[in-house]
């Protein structure tokens, strides 16, 4: 896929083996779903455009705080820069010894992202999943709550980012700068992917008020939602109703 569309493949640095959708299956019974294993380069090259029979498929999970607050955080990087989106997420990663894909890559990216481990949350729940039209992707989306508050996973957040930031201030790459973050004993190895986490109030009002704006407001600046994000929170709100 790198040779033939090079000027699609706008990540060479992500190799990855992943997990894509054949299509014409019913996603309300993930238990009984069957994946593809394919390459992030492949998965690339998806998301601008459809060459096969395969959908990108994802991971959100929406992390409630023990100050009763949502994880959400600003993107860095390359992909959807200074946009808003919901903390951990990922694409569908191939584990060889797994038995349920989805819950285990909920579980990786909750540890890379925001260095919580499975015995730091409960057990995510999932509530259902949305399509993401701008990224040719169908999302699953988990809950789940942890004992740290919003304060621990920021102080979290921010050590792991600042080693990032301090390795790219001192002249190295990309790549040394983000294995600074490992190198200090950090579990969020992917903090880098996030300039700062935003936490946000779990009042109706409220989470309408930002799916109704599309934005989010962080230290006196308006950041976009993302439907990366937004969706959640329109999932989240209908799961309260009915599970308050």
């Amino acid at each position: 896929y790198k040779d033939k569309h090079p000027s699609l493949i706008t990540l060479p640095e992500w190799k990855e083996m992943v997990l894509l959708l054949p299509t014409s299956q019913d996603y309300n019974t993930p238990t009984t779903l069957s994946f593809h294993l394919s390459s992030s380069y492949h998965l690339q090259v998806l998301r601008s455009k459809v060459l096969e029979d395969l959908t990108i498929c994802g991971a959100v999970c929406l992390v409630l705080t023990h100050d009763n607050k949502l994880v959400y955080g600003i993107r860095a990087g390359k992909f959807k820069s200074n946009t808003v989106s919901a903390v951990p997420a990922g694409i569908i990663s191939f584990f060889p010894h797994s038995s349920n894909y989805l819950l285990d890559t909920v579980y990786s990216e909750l540890k890379e992202e925001l260095g919580l481990s499975s015995t730091d949350v409960k057990k995510p729940t999932l509530i259902g999943y949305y399509t993401d039209p701008g990224l040719n992707s169908l999302i699953f989306l988990f809950v789940t709550t942890t004992h740290y508050s919003s304060k621990q996973l920021n102080a979290i957040h921010r050590k792991a980012y600042a080693y990032y930031t301090s390795s790219l201030a001192n002249k190295k790459s990309e790549m040394q700068s983000r294995e600074a973050i490992v190198t200090h004993g950090c579990a969020n190895k992917d903090a880098w992917e996030h300039s700062a986490l935003v936490f946000l109030q779990t009042d109706h009002i409220f989470l309408q008020s930002l799916i109704d704006s599309r934005s989010v407001s962080y230290q006196t600046k308006l950041y976009p939602l993302l439907d990366l994000g937004r969706a959640p929170l329109i999932l989240y709100l209908e799961y309260r109703k009915r599970f308050p």
